[in-house]
């Protein structure tokens, strides 16, 4: 069991490189800096957020595992999709289910006083990007707990759309209803966040980005099919204005051009996000 969870640590390592590595840094296609840097900028956390004051506001991320005896007033249990939690590796026998569901009760009975659950719709797993379904544990929750929330596009597993389970309430058997480790206000304890404008997080380090000419594309701009595209044509694009095709890379799948632009100078493009029009 420990050997499976630190393989899957890797294979969720490896889909966080490929997803960074394959995606824009913004909205015009532009590739940026996908250094090894860049990247653990992103990820890499605060190591001293225990050594901090106990009783100042601080957010904590931890396994359940390490969870396990401790309470706080609000919890975030994210991942509540089938194959992930349960794990497709724990669904075989009934005995590794339960146990699966004995997790997932840890999870509830860590909040105080509020307890969000969250499911993807898709995301990577083992380099591909699959659709999830939420975690059959989400319906065995009394519906009256519930608070459902669904955000961009969430709403293809709305209603009835949970995976059931014929064993009955993992609550009933357990706590016979009883939520929260006994607390008196956890009786809305399921729902989404306030809704608060997203700040950075204090573990990213902001990078100033690099300044931008703006284009006012031409009044015949029309996006072109980039499929043949290649070194020495000129090109136009919406934002950055026009440019030569320096360099043609990356996968079949996911191309990129090195453009010089006239006004902005060299920058990577991923084709399969930027509008680009072929000029010559």
């Amino acid at each position: 069991t420990e050997g499976m969870a630190r393989y899957e640590n890797i294979q969720e390592l490896l889909n966080s490189i490929k997803e960074w590595t394959e995606s824009p840094s913004n909205d015009d296609g532009e590739v940026g800096d996908k250094s090894l840097g860049a990247y653990l900028q992103q990820i890499t956390l605060l190591t001293d957020a225990d050594e901090k004051d106990p009783n100042a506001d601080t957010v904590k991320l931890m396994t359940i595992h390490a969870a396990k005896g401790l309470e706080f007033s609000c919890v975030f249990a994210a991942g509540l999709e089938e194959m992930l939690f349960p794990n497709s590796m724990s669904i075989n026998t009934r005995e590794e289910l339960e146990e699966e569901r004995r997790l997932f009760y840890v999870v509830v009975t860590r909040a105080k006083a509020k307890l969000w659950v969250t499911y993807a719709n898709s995301r990577y797993r083992f380099g591909s990007l699959v659709q999830n379904e939420p975690s059959r544990f989400i319906s065995e929750i009394p519906e009256e707990m519930l608070d459902r929330s669904f955000a961009g596009g969430g709403a293809r597993n709305q209603g009835n759309g949970f995976s059931s389970w014929s064993g009955g309430s993992a609550f009933d058997r357990m706590r016979g209803g009883g939520f929260g480790g006994g607390s008196s206000e956890t009786g809305n304890g399921f729902g989404p966040p306030p809704a608060k404008k997203p700040q950075t997080p204090s573990y990213i380090v902001p990078k100033s980005p690099a300044r931008v000419v703006d284009h006012k594309p031409s009044p015949d701009f029309v996006a072109s099919d980039t499929t043949n595209l290649q070194e020495g044509q000129k090109v136009e694009h919406q934002k950055f204005g026009f440019g030569e095709v320096m360099k043609m890379e990356g996968a079949a799948h996911n191309p990129i051009a090195t453009v010089k632009f006239d006004l902005n100078g060299e920058k990577k493009i991923m084709l399969n996000y930027a509008k680009l029009r072929i000029i010559e």
